[in-house]
């Protein structure tokens, strides 16, 4: 009864990922890239819309597969002259309030963060100190369409949290310090 019971959940997990699977993997498209993607990740709007970003070479590029036509879009640069590089970590969320992605990523040992305007068109924000080293970004987006950025900054071996939030027209840039009492053997985070 229990390996009846064991098949039956199966068979109903295999029907329901077939049901609701939305690429065709006999239907696969395979995206080309003249140095290949080591970074990637990627959100889902409310319509069923994948949005991509990967790292190709020194840019960040972004595609979109159209949940209607099972498409995905021409690539576009996120980066600009200013931003591209060595491209390290990428995240992206979806603003709901914009219905546009949020992209965080790293670039010659700094992070950025990437939204667009009404116009389509990408604003780039350096985060931190460009006096320090900045790594392994991430974003999220709150359901009133704050984006909020969060990295590790290296300022000569002392590391700390960095973190930004955008509110549709300012980004404001804070760090968590860190430090430490030898004599208790206690570490304490203070952010501003």
């Amino acid at each position: 009864m229990k390996f009846m019971k064991s098949i039956l959940l199966v068979i109903a997990l295999v029907c329901a990922n077939v049901v609701f699977a939305q690429w065709d993997i006999n239907e696969a498209e395979t995206l080309t890239f003249t140095n290949g993607p080591v970074g990637k990740n990627l959100v889902v709007d409310g319509e069923g819309n994948v949005h991509a970003v990967f790292r190709a070479g020194n840019s960040v590029m972004y595609y979109v597969r159209s949940a209607q036509t099972n498409q995905w879009t021409a690539g576009e640069a996120v980066t600009d002259s200013a931003s591209m590089g060595s491209i390290g970590e990428v995240a992206i969320d979806w603003d709901w309030q914009t219905s546009q992605p949020a992209i965080a990523f790293q670039s010659n040992n700094r992070v950025w963060a990437a939204t667009r305007d009404e116009g389509n068109m990408w604003l780039r924000m350096m985060m931190g100190d460009p006096n320090e080293d900045a790594y392994s970004p991430d974003v999220a987006v709150n359901p009133a369409g704050m984006a909020y950025v969060v990295y590790i900054t290296d300022d000569a071996g002392v590391y700390q949290l960095g973190y930004g939030y955008y509110d549709g027209e300012t980004w404001a840039r804070r760090y968590c310090r860190r430090s430490r009492s030898f004599w208790i053997g206690s570490v304490t985070a203070s952010c501003g």
